[in-house]
């Protein structure tokens, strides 16, 4: 019997990649656009995940948690966002949410539009520039806004000012502002020496 992942996003076409990335992974995944239906899905029906959304057209994905902990409903439950506030991380801390999971695992639902949706933008301009375009040329061929140029010329600025090394961003500048070919770029980061990423995970040299 396969699993059942529950998926409250307001996105249509972030739900619909959702569902198939998790039924292409062996998974039965069920959408619904609000906190309501949820409500009401998870009230006939058996889940063994439920993946949410924090900002729903008809409530939110914290307050479907709580909820759910009223109900004594026991599964699961991934909260994703593009809009993290700290009175959303405070909210699901209470709640048992652990600080690490919060500050590491974000975005995963625009993540799996950006890698798997012929739709992005980014991810066009991205293939694109692998293919040897430049980032002007890539942009005049996607001919939207790519998002992704201007938070990475954000994300260097603010590194730099608050003293944080980022190689991946710092690679990443490179290849679009300075002409870097990509290939170049990923060579020198999988040649970078390996260490510690975060200070509660175990080291294997």
């Amino acid at each position: 019997m396969k699993h059942r992942i529950l998926i409250v996003e307001d996105n249509i076409l972030l739900a619909g990649q959702q569902k198939k990335w998790f039924e292409k992974s062996g998974y039965e995944a069920v959408t619904t656009i609000d906190e309501p239906g949820a409500r009401r899905l998870l009230k006939k029906e058996p889940f063994d995940l439920v993946l949410s959304d924090v900002r729903l057209p008809q409530g939110d994905g914290i307050s479907l948690l709580e909820w759910m902990q009223r109900e004594r409903i026991d599964v699961p439950f991934i909260i994703m966002t593009g809009y993290a506030s700290v009175s959303d991380a405070v909210r699901a801390i209470k709640m048992g949410a652990k600080a690490e999971t919060l500050s590491g695992l974000t975005g995963i639902g625009d993540l799996i539009v950006t890698c798997e949706s012929r739709h992005s933008r980014n991810r066009k301009a991205g293939m694109l520039i692998g293919q040897g375009y430049t980032m002007k040329q890539a942009m005049d061929e996607v001919k939207m806004v790519v998002e992704g140029v201007y938070s990475a010329k954000a994300a260097i600025a603010l590194a730099k000012k608050y003293g944080v090394d980022m190689p991946i961003i710092e690679e990443v500048n490179r290849v679009l502002f300075e002409d870097k070919p990509a290939k170049e770029a990923v060579r020198e980061l999988m040649m970078r020496d390996r260490r510690a990423e975060h200070s509660a995970l175990e080291w294997e040299a």
